[in-house]
């Protein structure tokens, strides 16, 4: 019999931590939290300044937050994801 492959009940958010130039930012701390449930996970930047969460629950609203010595915080809030969604958020720092 062929196989059947289920629908993904998570989603995947990513992206890249750049300054105004568009210059990569290795080393920054991003955080994704889900607003109603208080689930947090945390990554750091590599090399070419990308972040990845994968196997997250879509329910709730999420909100991310960058954080990086000598930039200022930036929060991304009021997000909400779809079952499957690859989604990509770039976030861009400015120097404090």
């Amino acid at each position: 019999p062929p196989t059947v492959l289920a629908q993904t009940p998570t989603f995947t958010v990513e992206g890249v931590v750049s300054d105004d130039q568009q210059a990569v930012l290795p080393g920054a701390t991003v955080t994704i939290r889900n607003v109603s449930t208080n689930l947090t996970r945390t990554a750091v930047t590599n090399a070419e300044g990308r972040y990845v969460f994968a196997a997250l629950p879509p329910e709730g609203r999420y909100e991310i937050t960058v954080e990086l010595t000598g930039f200022a915080t930036q929060v991304r809030d009021g997000l909400t994801f779809n079952a499957g969604q690859r989604a990509t958020i770039n976030v861009p720092m400015k120097l404090s």
